[in-house]
Order: structure tokens, then C-alpha cells, then sequence
């Protein structure tokens, strides 16, 4: 499906490290794309499948992705969407400190009509 061609896409074409949780049936239920920089490691995709989500796999993938940090010796950071406020909550718990925020702010409208 769309969603499964995109995180494939993104897997194999962006991320320079992928960490993935599989279950007994060798399906994926969880995955943190990593993007490797001189002083950090940017966690760009992070996804758990709903059917296994509040169970402490998201937990387990963001200490494995802390563990390859920490082997570095560099930092470990992600960018949240303001709206978000469940992942915002989940990266708190996870013992991560907000550095900054961007708001973005968009507007849909009806084409606007021209008087002459």
C-alpha cells in the first residue's frame, strides 16, 4: 500500500541507519529512521503500528537509538509538530529537552475573487 511504499522509499533511499522492531510473524511493528550528523543523530521517521502501540515498543526503540548515540558519544534529537502533543508527552517521558519551537501556521480559503 502507499504507506508501506513511502517508509520503504524513505528506508532505502534517505536514512542512513533504520532501527526496526519485528514480531514473531516477521511483521514490522515498529521503526526509528536515523540521519547521522558530525554532532548528533536526527531521529527523522519514528512509527509503531497501532496494533501494538502503548506497550513500550516506542520506549525500547528510542533507548535503542539513545544506546547508538551514546556509543558515539553525540547527542541524539527530533523535531516534534507543536499539534502533536502525544509524541510531545512520549519524547518527554523519554527524557528529551526542548531546545526550541517552530510554529507553522497554514491557511486554506476559497480563491479569491478579483474586482474590476
Amino acid at each position: 500500500n502507499f504507506w508501506d511504499g513511502v517508509v520503504r522509499e524513505h528506508c532505502e533511499n534517505f536514512a542512513d541507519t533504520v532501527i526496526c522492531a519485528i514480531d514473531g510473524h516477521n511483521r514490522l511493528c515498529g521503526l526509528i529512521s536515523c540521519i547521522h550528523q558530525p554532532d548528533h543523530i536526527q531521529m527523522f521517521l519514528v512509527a509503531v503500528h497501532p496494533d501494538v502501540q502503548n506497550r513500550g515498543l516506542g520506549g525500547l526503540l528510542v533507548q535503542e537509538a539513545a544506546s547508538m548515540a551514546d556509543q558515539q558519544q553525540i547527542r541524539l534529537r527530533t523535531n516534534v509538530v507543536a499539534s502533536n502533543t502525544l509524541g510531545f508527552n512520549f519524547y518527554l517521558k523519554q527524557n528529551f529537552q526542548v531546545n526550541g519551537a517552530e510554529i507553522i501556521m497554514h491557511r486554506w480559503r476559497e480563491e479569491m475573487s478579483h474586482d474590476p
